[in-house]
């Protein structure tokens, strides 16, 4: 079926059933799903849940439907489609207007979330049959982790009430057409694609049910309680990211928090049996906040200006830091780390050998640079004469005197025009206002980072020792014996920090 087919020759095409239609899906039958935006085929499920057939763009990809449940059916409290704080919150800065934790698609993003991880659950809880019978959810829940974020696997209608999710059909043989020839077999194969209809159909509507209506608790309709908490958590979690920037702070960690994970790819809080310690703020830098839901919070508030971390090795430094980072987005519940947030704006800054670099100005942190020009070595110059034309050109770029140095960068070409300096000879060396490399080095990549994150709007920036270029952080008085021409200026000596 083409897209311009008409509304006459697609509503003839329409499965009398919702088993009918689930075989020739399984079938890849792409006349059945391949453009019919103004006549969306739905069914109805009872007890105020349906599934719509949803256009694919593509004729080789899945299948895609939408399982719709009605406000009567959800039975949620209107606080889980609007924000109630108990006071108006201060604004937050203008780079928040680009933070993953904003809302730019004007759904409710926390109901959002829970409604897609709902579903997600439920395919799992499923599985073998779901799996079986191709029904999967895109949404990887193990990709986005504990964050909440925005999703189109789910959408809510603040107006009705009715909330959707979106999940996938894959066909059970091979594309191309071929569904066609595959339904047309005998009675005996048409019965057995029957009683195939019959048993996905009866998974498909157990999965929905446990979805959005959540038959596991008592009386029907979805866990409240769940979607509520859910949701106050994101409010409180935004809420207190717009109270730290009122008090001019820039992150805020509450007494409680659970800082370490459980290691690995597992992003899930330790648990205090296996030796996780709760967070408690230090004296100096306590503060507390009223959030709408939880009440008065008290912990750490980390002001704006530089402030260092210190401890021994193995007492949470990288962990803070870590957490901090990931505070600009919000947290599911029993996360550990959901009043845990940062300014919106705040950037992790690391070195990252090898990465590439073009045109960026590192001149506040690195003066200049010896002269890289990639040629071949020179060839030895016969006596009396000169060597090759290459050998010439590079010797002047050095500033004349000695050969050129091979890359101030382990032999890689780090240049931006302009005369240069090798090490054998005078003059000076290449400029880094406009600094273009392949493959950086640790403090080059490291200016490079910061530069690029000013640049991009970033308000506080995050950096851990152990990750960092030591010769871009600090350079003590032995350094500068040994070392008397060091071009690079380091961040504890360029007016920011000072080592007094």
């Amino acid at each position: 079926m083409s897209p311009q087919s008409s509304p006459e020759a697609l509503s003839s095409r329409v499965p009398a059933s919702l088993e009918e239609a689930l075989v020739k899906l399984r079938h890849d039958d792409h006349q059945l799903h391949f453009g019919h935006d103004d006549h969306p085929w739905c069914w109805d499920l009872g007890q105020g849940l349906g599934i719509t057939l949803l256009r694919t763009a593509m004729r080789d990809a899945p299948a895609r439907l939408a399982a719709t449940a009605t406000a009567s059916a959800t039975a949620l409290p209107d606080a889980c489609f609007h924000s109630t704080p108990s006071s108006p919150p201060p604004p937050l800065p203008p780079t928040a207007a680009t933070n993953p934790a904003g809302n730019r698609t004007g759904q409710p993003v926390a109901l959002c979330d829970f409604l897609a991880r709902r579903l997600h659950a439920a395919i799992a809880a499923a599985s073998p049959a779901a799996s079986s019978h191709g029904i999967r959810s895109d949404y990887d829940s193990e990709a986005v982790g504990q964050f909440v974020l925005e999703t189109n696997r789910a959408a809510v209608s603040a107006a009705t009430g009715a909330v959707s999710v979106v999940f996938e059909v894959l066909p059970a043989r091979g594309g191309g057409g071929g569904g066609a020839r595959q339904l047309c077999g005998g009675a005996q194969e048409q019965q057995q694609d029957r009683g195939r209809g019959a048993e996905m159909a009866e998974v498909l509507r157990g999965i929905v049910k446990q979805a959005l209506l959540g038959s596991v608790h008592p009386g029907g309709g979805l866990d409240a309680a769940a979607a509520r908490a859910h949701v106050e958590s994101v409010e409180d979690q935004r809420h207190l990211r717009r109270l730290v920037a009122a008090s001019d702070g820039v992150a805020f960690v509450a007494d409680g928090c659970v800082l370490p994970r459980r290691g690995g790819s597992d992003d899930r809080p330790m648990e205090i049996s296996r030796g996780a310690v709760p967070f408690r703020s230090p004296e100096s830098l306590r503060g507390e906040f009223r959030l709408p839901h939880r009440g008065v919070v008290k912990g750490m508030l980390v002001p704006r200006g530089v402030t260092v971390i210190v401890g021994g090795g193995y007492h949470g430094k990288s962990t803070l830091l870590r957490a901090l980072a990931v505070g600009v987005y919000d947290k599911v519940p029993g996360d550990g780390r959901e009043l845990a947030v940062a300014d919106p704006g705040a950037v992790t800054i690391r070195a990252e050998d090898g990465r590439p670099v073009s045109a960026v100005d590192i001149s506040p942190f690195i003066s200049s640079l010896p002269s890289a020009v990639a040629a071949p070595p020179a060839r030895a110059a016969p006596v009396g004469g000169v060597a090759s034309a290459a050998a010439s050109e590079n010797t002047t770029a050095a500033g004349g005197g000695g050969a050129a140095v091979g890359g101030a960068e382990g032999g890689t070409a780090e240049t931006n025009g302009g005369s240069g300096s090798g090490s054998g000879g005078g003059g000076e060396g290449v400029t880094t206002e406009r600094f273009s490399t392949g493959a950086a080095s640790g403090s080059t990549s490291q200016a490079a980072n910061v530069v690029e994150a000013l640049e991009a709007g970033a308000t506080a920036l995050l950096l851990d020792e152990d990750t960092c270029a030591g010769n871009f952080m600090i350079r003590d008085s032995r350094m500068r014996a040994m070392v008397s021409h060091e071009p690079i200026t380091p961040v504890v000596g360029i007016g920011v920090v000072s080592t007094q």
